[in-house]
């Protein structure tokens, strides 16, 4: 696997990772079912949810530009721009730019 392609996949792991921590709970698009009458729902709980993803990371240093956004099924999305920087070893989003929103 390329370099960059390495550290892509690491950063992603990182992050989900650092998600679990988050509530309510964060998991898996795979774990989820979208329904367009239902939205998005977690398969196991029925629990009505939104699906994040993160299209591309730039990093440079203690700093990095993130494109991602999240999805609702037909219920409405977002595509955003994310400024993050390590701040006291922890990544932090420090600005957020909404590209559109639906």
């Amino acid at each position: 696997m390329p370099r960059k392609a390495a550290q892509q996949r690491f950063a992603r792991i990182r992050i989900a990772v650092q998600l679990q921590a988050i509530r309510p709970p964060v998991v898996k698009a795979s774990a989820c079912r979208l329904d367009p009458a239902k939205g998005v729902t977690e398969q196991t709980t029925g629990r009505r949810g939104l699906i994040f993803r993160i299209d591309s990371i730039h990093r440079t240093g203690d700093e990095a530009i993130a494109e991602g956004g999240y999805f609702e099924a037909g219920l409405s999305a977002s595509a955003n721009r994310y400024g993050v920087r390590r701040i006291a070893g922890r990544w932090q989003v420090v600005d957020d730019a909404m590209h559109s929103i639906a």
